[in-house]
């Protein structure tokens, strides 16, 4: 599946199979307006290029603009290898022989055996303000792509779509492809975080109060066994809360959110959608009091977004200056990577190798050669800080300030929206769980 993003920017298309983007080679652009990316399948090689075209006017200017991006096209068909070709996106004329537009890029169709796939009855454009509607969006192929189309067709993203464009999508026979296995260097990580806001957490106060009554209280003063137990108890606790979770919050990918969200998005949200399901089931007029209304909610959806997100932006601007000018340069370069900076995931390879226990393996040995120090007082300097440690009685008295009631204040204290420890457990976890998890936790700590 190949699919071309609606709005007024060229990117790169999306496969329905996801391993593949690791398969995709970026080759190069234009101005902005043209993108150009190959496939590689053990029998085939697809080339896609997404366009940009500017507006139709007519004019001798524009004419000479479509022309560049004709001869910049050619140019990658004749000097790049492949066996299959699409050119996609939003060329902004329709392919009627009777356009200019198209007559200017028909020779280059006809020397590539090039067409359209297939015929997109439904208009790509729409634009309510001013009432107008087209067909400007298209996929172009070559012939024996063209006898492997399953459909062509525009995707309806009802009332979240914020561009007048729609975006459309070509499928495609897999069989036409032999797809290459997913090695273990293509898989990366998966980044979730867990949406409390949109759980059950009565049903996860319940689940956990259920579920820790099976966890064994430790006996205070029972030492033989007491490092097993602890183990035992705190794999229990883990285990009843991650449960828990699972049952009642659901997860969502971090790259999915976004940080100038609020419940007033939401409420907009949900009325644009609503509103638009409406008109759609009276049949879609493009007059009257429920077209207005549909109008107006998602324009108003889209003004809050718009706003929501320059405000987001413009505190990190007032930041910036205000540590820049105070020399605060910590808090300064700390915003700096808030506002410009994107967590990328990438894999470590030493020596060719990027298996987690070898690459470990070497990082240890090259830290334990970093730093060597051969004095001879590292044995007194370790008895004598033995000796500065405290004695049986004065443990005991330091054991007996922790209290079920300062293990709640210290919960209680916790921030939210942390990152997890290496438990996979956060603050939420704790605060939002049953008052049992107070207790089993103190336990845990007189017993150490």
């Amino acid at each position: 599946m190949v699919y071309e993003k609606a709005g007024p920017s060229v990117g790169l298309p999306f496969f329905g199979i996801s391993h593949l983007l690791s398969r995709l080679n970026l080759l190069g652009g234009s101005k902005g307006r043209c993108i150009v990316a190959k496939v590689k399948f053990d029998n085939r090689s697809l080339l896609l290029i997404n366009v940009y075209l500017p507006c139709a006017d007519r004019s001798i200017e524009y004419k000479n603009e479509l022309d560049f991006y004709v001869g910049f096209i050619s140019n990658i068909l004749e000097s790049i290898k492949f066996t299959d070709c699409v050119i996609m996106g939003d060329f902004n004329f329709e392919l009627d022989s009777s356009k200019c537009e198209y007559q200017i890029f028909k020779p280059m169709f006809d020397q590539f055996d090039m067409c359209r796939c297939n015929d997109i009855k439904v208009r790509t454009y729409v634009n309510d303000e001013l009432g107008k509607s087209s067909c400007i969006d298209h996929f172009i192929a070559t012939g024996d792509l063209r006898q492997v189309v399953e459909s062509a067709e525009v995707f309806d993203m009802k009332a979240i779509n914020f561009s007048d464009n729609n975006p459309i999508v070509l499928s495609l026979k897999s069989s036409y492809f032999k797809q290459i296995g997913k090695s273990k260097g293509d898989r990366r990580a998966n980044f979730f975080k867990l949406r409390c806001d949109k759980g059950d957490l009565s049903s996860f106060y319940s689940s956990t109060g259920e579920l820790l009554r099976c966890v064994p209280l430790l006996k205070v003063g029972d030492n033989a066994n007491v490092l097993e137990d602890l183990n035992l108890c705190y794999a229990r606790i883990v285990a009843s809360l991650k449960d828990a979770e699972v049952r009642t919050i659901p997860p969502m990918h971090c790259s999915a959110l976004k940080p100038f969200w609020n419940d007033h998005l939401d409420a907009l949200k949900h009325d644009s959608i609503f509103w638009h399901s409406i008109w759609e089931s009276m049949g879609r007029p493009q007059s009257g009091h429920v077209y207005q209304i549909k109008r107006s909610t998602k324009f108003n959806y889209k003004l809050a977004m718009r706003q929501a997100f320059s405000t987001y932006e413009r505190q990190f601007d007032d930041k910036l200056y205000e540590h820049f000018f105070d020399k605060k340069m910590p808090q300064f370069w700390k915003t700096w990577s808030k506002k410009f900076s994107h967590n990328v995931t990438k894999d470590v390879y030493i020596n060719g190798c990027n298996d987690g226990i070898t690459v470990a393996h070497a990082f240890a040995k090259h830290f334990s050669l970093v730093y060597q120090n051969e004095s001879t007082s590292d044995d007194a300097d370790i008895e004598s800080l033995l000796d500065s440690l405290p004695d049986d009685r004065c443990v005991n008295g330091m054991v007996d300030l922790v209290t079920v009631e300062s293990v709640e204040k210290c919960v209680h204290q916790l921030q939210l929206g942390k990152a997890c420890g290496p438990d996979d457990l956060s603050a939420e976890h704790f605060k939002y769980a049953h008052p049992l998890i107070i207790v089993i936790v103190h336990l845990c700590f007189v017993q150490c």
